[in-house]
């Protein structure tokens, strides 16, 4: 056993010098990673690197620290990043990795890489001076992106016959260098016309960013054996402005040619697949697609500045997926009849597509007036947002909005639903800023997440029949007054989620739970009555923490009477809170509930008989002020009822009789007092009204 705890202490002992900090020793910062090894480390913050690391360093093999000798076998993350009065380096034969970053930044224009590397870490030279990189000769395997950004590497002597592994283009805008060369004896890759190429030519993985070799008044043509243009193969590439891409290619991986200088496209009859984000950001504003195309993935062409799409040969493409013709430059597109699937959003955030037509020997989708629909007419799947009408009716027999149907439609204003209209499907709206008004009859029973997200309506009424998903009115940034009919049950989650101009919204007392952040950052309003049939308020149901400081207005809150749970963080931010009544007898339980400063400033207001339960409570027992609610003890007065003279009619608070009749507000504020009274509530919320003394509790 004692042998046991010896070895554990060691190997304790051990762990611990491990993750010591780095230490200087002789003007370069260095870490344990083992027994008997270091690597260079990022000098610790506070450390000017620019007076560590001047002019000429060199690296030594080994060191000695603390009566031990290490042997230097690696440059650590950030070794030598932000080292700008660094003009050279010299490293030991005893380094085999250079990890991520370890020149970032640094002024060094010569990089000689000693043979014992083995591996080349994540981005180790963005943004550096780096010109030119020498050795490099036994390196079996790249990180990501190994030469990222190295902005001025003009000159590459080879890439070595060991390297085993290659990334998806390892010298992204790398916009300096002409050409790469790969030693003829690499089992795995080659170099032709200064281009990376796996060894059959079969797939391109990467074009320098000053490619000169083959490019003739900016034209160059892809070799015959090409099948593949790998992902990110062109980024940054600027000599290049026409490309031919023969029929032997057949797929485009993702983002082959963001950020290059490629207007034009020739070719391209044989390519069978765009892979996801294929085509993102490119520059090229037109294209033809050929008979074989089969595949457009998520995003193919998504922030292209493509404006005529070609398909009139196509036969074997049967989804078009999300997003992958949006927030392009089209201006019209024919939908082939082999389509079968439009994803929602595949069309959507197009500033200038105007003219959308479908084949009509498409079997699933029909167009009418530049409007997608399925082909019985039922379900509107796309209106596409550049139209120019302010208005729309949705056409007789239509009994479904498809999801992201309307979205980004910013020239609207109002759209009329189908009498028939039963289901409106996720963002159906959403984003269409300027759409004030939807106009729905009594069919419409479901309404998807997010579908008004966005928009500018100004009120909105909430029959109890929606189903209604997450986030509906979430962003909703003109709506100022909302409204719901009696019998809803739930208030989904971000329901009203940063509807800053939101100052009215009159719960249901049929409501029984609040969603999380079902009010978050509606920061207008001044008051929340939570009904009597709430028992739970979700995680911050009413947080206001995503505005300027004192842009919250709130400073009222009523807690119903069965509200038993109240969610984290359910009113951070609400630092303008000045009385908080909460009327269930039992405290309700709560976590981290409000800001501290609410404790010291706002007052409490609780049933008399529970006085003694909040004061012993958490966190209710922070509140430096707790009293009693006025008129404690009250009965209830439902909505047409009639308790101790008072009746409740029209929104009327009426007291038909010579007695001595005072009405206080839920914060004890008296509004009325005399005898008999016809009175007009000034807000919805709680009142107490006492009738010769005896109260009840009304709520409008």
């Amino acid at each position: 056993m004692k042998k046991f705890f010896t070895i554990m202490a060691m190997l304790l002992t051990e762990t611990a010098v491990l993750f010591a900090d780095p230490f200087e020793y002789e003007g370069i910062y260095y870490q344990i990673t083992s027994p008997t090894t270091v690597e260079v480390a990022e000098a610790p913050d506070g450390i000017d690197k620019n007076e560590l690391y001047k002019g000429a360093v060199t690296v030594p093999p080994e060191i000695e620290y603390q009566g031990k000798t290490y042997k230097v076998n690696a440059l650590g993350v950030g070794a030598f990043c932000n080292t700008l009065k660094m003009t050279s380096l010299q490293l030991p034969e005893t380094i085999d990795s250079i990890k991520q970053w370890a020149f970032t930044r640094c002024a060094i224009t010569v990089l000689d890489i000693p043979a014992s590397v083995t591996y080349i870490g994540n981005y180790i030279g963005s943004g550096s001076s780096i010109e030119k990189i020498t050795g490099m000769e036994n390196v079996k395997e790249f990180g990501k992106t190994p030469f990222w950004g190295m902005h001025y590497l003009n000159n590459l002597c080879f890439l070595p016959m060991t390297l085993e592994t290659v990334p998806d283009n390892p010298f992204v805008n790398c916009e300096s260098l002409t050409s790469i060369t790969v030693h003829p004896g690499n089992p795995n890759f080659m170099s032709y016309w200064g281009c990376i190429y796996t060894k059959s030519k079969k797939r391109l993985i990467s074009v320098p960013g000053a490619l000169a070799e083959g490019v003739t008044d900016g034209r160059w043509t892809l070799p015959a054996e090409t099948k593949i243009i790998g992902k990110e193969a062109f980024v940054g590439n600027h000599t290049i402005t026409t490309i031919t891409i023969p029929e032997n290619v057949k797929t485009i991986e993702a983002l082959a040619f963001m950020g290059s200088a490629i207007t034009t496209i020739e070719g391209f009859q044989g390519v069978e697949e765009i892979c996801d984000s294929g085509m993102e950001y490119s520059e090229f504003t037109s294209l033809k697609l050929g008979p074989a195309f089969r595949k457009m993935g998520k995003s193919a062409f998504w922030g292209g500045k493509i404006q005529s799409l070609d398909m009139s040969e196509v036969t074997k493409l049967e989804t078009i997926e999300e997003t992958a013709l949006a927030q392009t430059d089209l201006t019209s597109i024919r939908i082939p009849a082999c389509v079968k699937n439009i994803v929602p959003s595949a069309l959507n955030y197009n500033e200038s597509l105007t003219v959308v037509e479908v084949d009509p020997g498409n079997t699933v989708y029909a167009s009418r007036d530049n409007v997608i629909y399925s082909k019985d007419f039922k379900e509107l799947c796309l209106y596409p947002g550049a139209l120019p009408q302010n208005e729309f009716t949705v056409p007789a027999g239509v009994t479904s909005i498809g999801s992201s149907a309307f979205c980004s439609a910013n020239n609207l204003t109002k759209v009329t639903l189908s009498d028939e209209c039963e289901t409106l499907g996720a963002d159906a709206f959403s984003g269409s800023k300027n759409l004030k008004e939807v106009v729905f009859k009594g069919n419409l029973t479901t309404v998807g997440d997010e579908a008004f997200q966005g928009t500018g309506i100004e009120q909105i009424f909430i029959p109890a029949k929606w189903d209604m998903g997450k986030r509906v009115f979430t962003s909703c940034r003109e709506l100022k007054d909302a409204e719901f009919e009696e019998g809803r049950k739930i208030l989904p989650q971000e329901t009203f989620y940063k509807c800053i101009k939101l100052n009215s919204v009159a719960l249901p007392e049929s409501l029984e739970t609040i969603g999380a952040a079902a009010l978050g950052d509606c920061f207008s309003l001044t008051q929340i009555v939570v009904p009597d049939n709430v028992t739970t308020v979700g995680e911050w149901a009413f947080s206001m923490l995503n505005g300027p400081s004192g842009y919250t207005q709130l400073t009222t809150v009523i807690l119903g009477e069965k509200v038993n749970y109240i969610g984290e963080q359910c009113f951070a931010g609400t630092s303008a809170l000045e009385e908080i009544y909460s009327l269930n007898p039992t405290p309700p339980a709560m976590h981290d509930g409000f800001v501290p400063i609410t404790f010291s400033e706002a007052t409490l207001y609780v049933p008399e008989n529970s006085l003694e339960d909040y004061r012993s409570s958490a966190p209710w027992l922070s509140f430096s002020t707790i009293e009693t609610i006025p008129g404690s003890g009250v009965e209830d007065i439902a909505a047409d009822g009639t308790v101790n003279d008072v009746k409740i009619e029209n929104g009327q608070i009426i007291v038909d009789s010579d007695a001595l009749v005072e009405i206080y507000t839920a914060t004890g504020q008296m509004v009325y007092s005399g005898t008999g009274c016809s009175f007009t509530a000034p807000a919805s919320g709680i009142y107490i009204v006492r009738v010769n003394g005896k109260p009840s509790k009304v709520v409008l």
